[in-house]
Formats: C-alpha cells, structure tokens, sequence
C-alpha cells in the first residue's frame, strides 16, 4: 500500500472522511451546503476544505481547486450521485488512478442511455425521452402505460411521477413547472412500469470482476414513499437465498460490462416477478445512499465507503470472508412529525435494534414523499431470518408512532 496518498473527495461524507483519516491519507474536500453538516467541527490533521456554491459545478470546482494550488492527486472520490460525472473528468485531468472513464460515468447516470444500452441484453423497462417538459403535450405511447416519468438524471425518486394516463401526465408536468428552483429538472424519461418485488445490489467491481455483492430487499417498492410509506429494506443472506444470489450474479455479470464498469462501487436496483424473472431497474456507479453501509457493515462486516475510497486510489478493498453476522439485518426510516424526540438508548433498547436515532429536532416534519432521502430518522434492526427482521422493523415504526406523534410518556 502506497504512503502519502492524497484523495480528492466531492461531496463531504463522514465515512469516506474518517475512514480515509483512519487509514492515513490525506483527504481534500469539496463541499457545499448541503454537506457541510457531515464535517467534524475541527479540521483533522490531513484534511483540506474547499467549500464551493455546488460540489457538481465544474467551474466552481475548478477554481476552487486552482486557488488552492490543488492539482495533483492519486485518485477522487465521490459518494454523491450527482457527483459521479465530474469525479470522472476531474480524475482524467488531475489523478494518478482513473478507474472510471467518463463514458461509463455517463452510462451509470443517464437513465435512457442507460436502458439503452442494456435492452436485448436483460430485462428491463421500455422508455421514451421528453427533451424538454416545458414543450411537453403530456402524450405517452400506449405500450408505455402504466409507465413512470422520471428526470433523466435523477436520484433519489425527487420529481419521479406514475402515470396512468393523460391525466396524470398533466399533474407530474405541472408539478415539475411549479418547482421554483434554477435548478429543477427540464428533461425526462417516461418509462414502462415494472412490477415485482424490488430489490437493491450493492457491491464492488475491480479488474472486470465482481468480488462483491449484497441483496436487499425493499418491503415496499421505493415509488410507495409517494404515498407516505417509510423507505425499509433487509439485507438477504446468500446462505438464505443462494437462487436468487445465482441469478444477480449472472445479471451483474451482464450489466457491469456493458456500461464498462470495471473497477467501482455501485449500487443496482432490479425488479423480481413472480415466475423468478429478474428485470433490471437502474444502476449507479457510487455507493449507496441512506444508511446501506451501515446495514451491509453490520450483516457482513465490509465497509463499502473504504471500498470506494480504496478503488479510486488503485487498490484493492478486502473481500469479506466468512458466514454473514445475521441471518437478516435490515433498516426503516421512522416517521414524523416528532412531537418529543426519543433518546438512541431508547431506540437501541427495543429487539432486535442495533442503532438508530431521529435526527430531527422536536416539532419538526419530514415529507417522506419528496425523495427516498428523506427522513426523520432510522433504525438498523438485525434478527434470525427475513420474517423477524420484518416483524422487528413494523414493531419499531409502531413504537415509534407512538412515542413520537402522541408524545407517550417514556
């Protein structure tokens, strides 16, 4: 392993921060607002702070960095989503490790492309691109509905519609036109609605090959949140699903390549019908989002925020070894509005509870049905099976219900 190694990072995130901290390299961030809460309030030896308007803003970047004098590292990083492209360029500019190309970068970020690519290949939605949602008459093809329209370079499910008809085009595209910010989404996808069980893929790729995957399970689909349901998913363990590992290893096996995806984290989401078809949703080439290192830490003891980091420097994560710590670990988002905010101790006390916390102050509300990033708080809950993890996890959003919307004595 190589000493003095320096990692530019878009996009603060407490785990590539302390991991990289832990491991002796030297870390230059790039921030923004949004992200400024997961920096320690002192600067740790190591680490330079570059706070720019938007971490995804090339020039912005650019200059930040120029005015630093920061021009050379041994790779870059990013957690973020809306990061992932600039990484790519960034790294072909100015890093010694570039092991992600701006055409693969763009083929795990652009949703049409993407499908593109991928049809004839596996499974998958059938799309149709809106260039422009201000020019947009509402129409869709009939062999698209039920579909979903969704912004082409979206995440988190933000601005993301069903659609069933002219009627509910109408209403998502008035409701993207109603959004006042600069930066609200112009060009979209209308894709065909899948259906089945969804499930996430979380892994890394070095060398062209997989050397690590995880299956999780969502209890509801992640388009539910629109109508208030809390984001929730469990962590299979391949002992317990060796069928359904089979089949994703073989669709991984097919999808990474053809979006040139040979060394990188990602996270995969697929549908799974109920004659077992696996249908491919989409595919981002970062780690991901909500608390999934956690829960893959806890069920597998591997650390896929140390996996980014060490891939972008040119080296090789640890492939975890070993029966999985749990037969299932899973986690919830909690709901609000919190009337009276619980105690970690009180949350870690219930069965099965391996952490959790609100992280919201008292009297506030989170609109789960904005983005599937939203939320109130979590809890990360382990058990025997799949079927107790469950059970635990409605438990906790019941116990949660009530002690935080009715305020219960404790």
């Amino acid at each position: 392993m190589a000493a003095n190694r320096h990692l530019l990072v878009l996009s603060a995130r407490a785990g590539v921060q302390r991991y990289c901290a832990q491991a002796g390299i030297g870390v230059t961030v790039v921030y923004d607002d949004r992200s400024a809460g997961s920096l320690d309030a002192a600067v740790p030896p190591g680490e330079q702070r570059l706070y720019v308007e938007r971490f995804n803003d090339a020039e912005l970047v650019r200059s930040a960095l120029a005015r630093a004098g920061a021009d050379r590292f041994d790779g870059v990083c990013t957690t973020h989503e809306k990061g992932v492209v600039l990484a790519s360029l960034l790294a072909a500019e100015l890093a010694v490790h570039r092991p992600l190309s701006t055409r693969t970068a763009v083929a795990c970020r652009d949703k049409h492309h993407q499908k593109a690519l991928l049809r004839g290949l596996v499974g998958t939605a059938r799309s149709t691109l809106v260039p422009d949602i201000r020019q947009w008459n509402g129409e869709v093809p009939v062999d698209l509905l039920p579909g979903v329209l969704k912004p082409v370079l979206g995440a988190a499910t933000r601005h993301t519609y069903r659609l069933h008809g002219p009627l509910d085009a109408a209403a998502a595209r008035a409701a993207v036109l109603a959004d006042p910010s600069w930066q609200a989404p112009r060009t979209f996808v209308v894709e065909s609605f899948v259906d089945g069980v969804e499930h996430k893929v979380d892994g890394w790729v070095t060398g062209g090959r997989v050397r690590f995957f995880a299956v999780s399970r969502y209890l509801r689909p992640c388009l539910d949140i629109k109508d208030g349901a809390l984001l929730a998913s469990v962590a299979l363990d391949p002992a317990a699903a060796p069928d359904l590992y089979a089949r994703t290893r073989q669709l991984l096996d097919t999808v990474l390549p053809r979006l040139g995806l040979r060394d990188g984290v990602f996270h995969l989401e697929l549908f799974e019908r109920a004659d077992g078809t696996l249908v491919f949703g989409e595919c981002a080439a970062r780690v991901g989002g909500g608390v999934t290192v956690d829960v893959l830490q806890a069920m597998f003891g591997v650390d896929l925020y140390a996996a980014a980091v060490l891939i972008a420097l040119g080296e090789q994560p640890t492939v975890p070894a070993g029966a999985a710590a749990y037969g299932a670990v899973g986690s919830t988002f909690l709901p609000s509005p919190v009337h009276d905010v619980p105690a970690p101790r009180e949350l870690a006390a219930l069965p099965g509870v391996l952490a959790g916390r609100y992280e919201v102050a008292g009297g506030k509300s989170v609109d789960v049905r904005k983005k599937t990033s939203a939320r109130a708080g979590h809890a990360i809950v382990a058990g025997a099976d799949v079927e107790q993890v469950e059970r635990r996890i409605a438990d906790v959003v019941e116990w949660a219900g009530r002690r935080v919307l009715r305020g219960e004595p404790r």
